[in-house]
C-alpha cells in the first residue's frame, strides 16, 4: 500500500537527555516548544534569552552566561516607559525599572554559568540569517523593540560569519549540542529572502557538525514540517507557525531520538499525573482521587530531582483541605 508521504528517517541518537543532566534551550520557536515540553516532564532545563532568531544573538547570550559578563545600562533601550535589552526577547525581559531588569538578566547569567559546570546538553534552534545591526555600534540585536528603522542596518549573515564563532564556542566548552533549524518562515523578509536565509543556516549547521561530530548532531525539525507534514492543515491560523498537532508530532520524533527508554517510561507516568491534575470536577470533590494523586506526585518527585512539584502539591492539597 502506498504511504502517500515522505517520512523523515531519524535514528536513535547517542546524545541522551535525562532528568539529572542540565539542558539549555536557546533560539527560535522550536527551542521554546521543546523547553515547554521538557519542563512539563520534569527535566532540568532553562531557556535563557527567550525566543531569539539569529545565530549571533543566540551566541551572544551563551557567551555572556558562560563568561558571566554582566549586563549594564548601555545594553538596554527604552520604549515609552519600559526598558528592554538589545540581547533578549522583549516579551519575557522588560521592566519599567532599568535596575530591576539588569538584576533579572544578571541573575539568569549566574544560573547559566553554574549549569555550564556540569556538561549540559544544549539545544540550539536557528531561525533566520537576516540580522539588524545598530548603525551606531554595529552590534547585532536580538530584537528591534519597535525602534525607528533608521537606527539599524539590515543584512544577511554569510555562512562563514555563522560557523566561525560557533566553532570557537564548541571547541572551548565541555558540552554537547543538538542543532535544529526552525521551519517557521519569516515572511516579512519575503519568500525568496526567507529561503536564502534558511539555506545559509542549513549550510552553517552542516559545517559546524562536520567539525565536531562527537559533540554535536542535527535534528530535522525543518524537514519534518516542510517535507513530511507538507500540508496547511498542520499549520496554525497564521499559516506560518506549526499547529499544536504538528508540534506534538515533531516532539514525539524528538523524544524517541534523544530520550532514553527509562525516561520515556517516566514521561508516561508524568503524563498520567498531568491528566489527573486537569480532571474536571462535575459534582462533589472525590478526596480519595486526590489522595491517590498526591501519592503519585510524591513517588515521582525523587525521580525528577530538579523539578519541585510544589505548585502541583499545593493544588492537590487545596482540594484535600476542603
Amino acid at each position: 500500500m502506498n504511504n502517500f508521504r515522505t517520512e523523515v528517517s531519524i535514528q536513535k541518537s547517542s546524545l541522551e537527555l535525562n532528568h539529572n543532566r542540565p539542558i539549555l534551550s536557546y533560539g527560535s520557536c522550536f527551542a521554546f516548544e521543546i523547553f515547554k515540553k521538557l519542563r512539563n516532564y520534569g527535566f532540568h532545563i532553562q531557556h535563557p534569552g527567550g525566543v531569539i532568531y539569529n545565530p549571533i544573538s543566540i551566541l551572544d547570550i551563551i557567551l555572556r552566561g558562560l563568561n558571566n559578563i554582566s549586563y549594564v545600562s548601555k545594553d538596554l533601550v527604552r520604549n515609552r516607559n519600559t526598558h528592554f535589552s538589545w540581547f533578549h526577547n522583549g516579551k519575557d525581559y522588560h521592566d519599567v525599572s532599568s535596575e530591576k531588569l539588569i538584576h533579572q538578566l544578571n541573575d539568569e547569567n549566574t544560573i547559566v554559568k553554574e549549569l555550564f559546570k556540569n556538561k549540559p546538553l544544549i539545544l540550539i534552534t536557528f531561525g533566520t540569517a537576516i540580522v539588524h545591526e545598530l548603525q551606531s555600534t554595529s552590534q547585532i540585536v536580538a530584537n528591534c523593540h519597535k525602534q525607528n528603522s533608521t537606527l539599524f542596518r539590515k543584512r544577511k549573515l554569510t555562512v562563514e560569519e555563522i560557523t566561525s564563532p560557533w566553532k570557537n564556542l564548541i571547541q572551548q566548552v565541555d558540552a554537547e549540542f543538538i542543532f535544529t533549524v526552525s521551519p517557521v518562515r519569516h515572511l516579512k523578509d519575503g519568500l525568496v529572502e526567507n529561503n536564502l536565509s534558511k539555506s545559509a543556516l542549513l549550510l552553517a549547521v552542516e559545517e559546524i557538525i562536520s567539525a565536531f561530530p562527537n559533540k554535536s548532531t542535527y535534528f530535522p525539525s525543518y524537514e519534518i514540517l516542510l517535507d513530511e507534514l507538507r500540508d496547511y492543515r498542520f499549520y496554525d491560523s497564521d499559516w506560518i507557525h506549526p499547529s499544536q498537532e504538528a508540534v506534538d508530532y515533531i516532539w514525539e520524533k524528538f523524544s524517541r531520538s534523544f530520550i532514553a527508554d527509562y525516561n520515556q517510561k517516566l514521561i508516561l507516568e508524568i503524563e498520567k499525573i498531568r491528566k489527573d491534575l486537569n480532571h474536571k470536577i462535575l459534582f462533589e470533590i472525590d478526596k480519595e482521587f486526590y489522595k491517590k494523586l498526591l501519592k503519585k506526585i510524591q513517588l515521582i518527585k525523587p525521580k525528577t530531582p530538579h523539578y519541585s512539584w510544589d505548585h502541583e502539591i499545593a493544588f492537590v492539597q487545596k482540594y484535600l483541605a476542603d
